[in-house]
């Protein structure tokens, strides 16, 4: 195997190890290594596999030189809403190509992205499969994700095949740019129980529990079924998630800022949605960024209205609020996602 030295920054001591291969945390030393790869070609005849922009696509040298810039501004950057965690895949020593993992709003809705490539000479041996199923190893297992999404297009069927046979499920189409022309894509989704129910024994993690406070992990997810839940009407405030008082509580993973933004919405006004048209326009010919199917329980705020207890009303149900008319709703802006706290947040 290659040899490694540890590194003062945790993200890059992570490692994943199966019987064919590990993921080792992309350091300046493992990327040079690949450099021969990259400067062979990974996408070198149609169906050109990488959204637009990618820097797998240029010619030699920005094509190596912009891959290395790529990598080391996403290694720094980390935050509450962004991070990802970039590993060279090694099999019998040697490095033949790359697998991540992203995480968007991890904190708060649990989903991790992933993104690989192999080198041409790699393919066709059932590495992909197998580097997918070690990432996501680290993803359920390590991280605590709640579902995993993959996005692939529609000709690519490497990739595709790999989903299906890994267990996720359609999670709809979508359109973006590749080498400058327009492509259909489709998206795919994996939920943590799906996963377990095919979870392997005899993959290794090295390093998880270092790295988490780099990525400000700082959440337990809550995987119970949806089946398992109680009807929302049916359960005492405290555990809809609202005080004494009758405003929402904080969950795991909500920054302050934003509750409080609800909160004084809740108390005399409504909410006012900032404006994400810049953000918006930034993103509109890039891919869309996929959407979970049914994103985490929320008992704070729907897209269309939730009422709001009466500072009296500790220990009565919604169910029993609702009888007795307490109004003073708030409105929920237009959103991506049926999780209120965050939706205005997200580009």
């Amino acid at each position: 195997m290659i040899a490694k030295i540890a590194s003062p920054y945790p993200p890059l001591n992570v490692q994943v190890h199966t019987p064919r291969l590990s993921l080792l945390g992309a350091t300046d030393d493992l990327l040079e290594q690949l450099l021969p790869t990259v400067r062979k070609g990974v996408a070198t005849v149609p169906p050109w596999p990488f959204d637009d922009p990618m820097s797998l696509y240029k010619d030699n040298p920005d094509r190596e030189w912009a891959w290395l810039r790529g990598i080391r501004a996403g290694r720094a950057k980390v935050s509450d809403s962004f991070w990802r965690l970039y590993f060279v895949v090694v099999v019998d020593g040697e490095p033949v190509g790359m697998q991540d993992l992203v995480g968007i709003d991890f904190a708060t809705f649990g989903t991790v992205t992933t993104f690989s490539w192999l080198g041409v000479e790699a393919r066709g041996r059932g590495l992909g499969k197998e580097m997918r199923q070690a990432v996501l190893h680290l993803a359920f297992d390590g991280l605590g994700a709640r579902e995993a999404d993959s996005v692939a297009y529609v000709d690519n069927h490497a990739s595709n095949r790999v989903s299906e046979a890994l267990g996720y499920m359609p999670n709809g189409v979508g359109w973006s740019t590749r080498r400058g022309e327009a492509a259909e894509e489709k998206r795919w989704r994996l939920t943590c129980e799906q996963w377990r129910s095919r979870q392997r024994d005899d993959i290794e993690l090295v390093g998880v529990t270092d790295c988490l406070p780099v990525i400000q992990h700082r959440r337990q997810l809550d995987l119970t079924p949806r089946a398992e839940l109680a009807p929302l009407a049916q359960r005492p405030l405290a555990d809809q998630g609202f005080d004494t008082a009758g405003l929402p509580l904080a969950p795991p993973g909500v920054h302050r800022l934003r509750l409080t933004r609800i909160r004084r919405a809740i108390s005399g006004g409504s909410i006012s949605a900032p404006n994400n048209s810049a953000a918006c326009n930034r993103t509109a010919s890039r891919r869309a960024r996929p959407t979970a199917v049914s994103p985490p329980p929320c008992a704070y705020l729907t897209p269309s209205v939730q009422r709001r207890p009466d500072p009296s009303s500790a220990g009565r149900t919604l169910a029993e609020l609702q009888s007795a008319q307490v109004s003073n709703c708030v409105q929920g802006g237009p959103a991506r996602s049926c999780t209120a706290l965050t939706c205005s947040d997200r580009a």
